[in-house]
């Protein structure tokens, strides 16, 4: 038997392994992918959250309408909060 064949013998059934092995990477992207998605959607969520408080902080329209704006940007950081979740949620799926 040649030294080629007999290499082919044993590197055959390595490759399939070496193969097979590497399907489980894929799903791995995946959760990096979305453990990604999560942290971008965090992170605008805070700048958009600290922009609102700037704003709140130097208010000097009176006290009405700097509660109204106040409590506007508090509806507008819950609905993100809700539609990340929304997003993540079916991501999962």
């Amino acid at each position: 038997m040649s030294t080629s064949r007999t290499l082919r013998r044993c590197f055959l059934p390595l490759g399939a392994i070496a193969l097979l092995a590497g399907f489980p990477a894929l799903g791995r992207a995946d959760e990096v992918k979305l453990d990604a998605e999560k942290g971008a959607h965090d992170v605008r969520r805070a700048v958009k959250k600290g922009g609102h408080r700037v704003e709140e902080a130097t208010c000097t329209a009176g006290e009405a309408r700097c509660t109204g704006r106040k409590l506007k940007h508090r509806v507008q950081e819950a609905g993100d909060r809700a539609g990340d979740s929304l997003n993540e949620a079916q991501d999962k799926k």
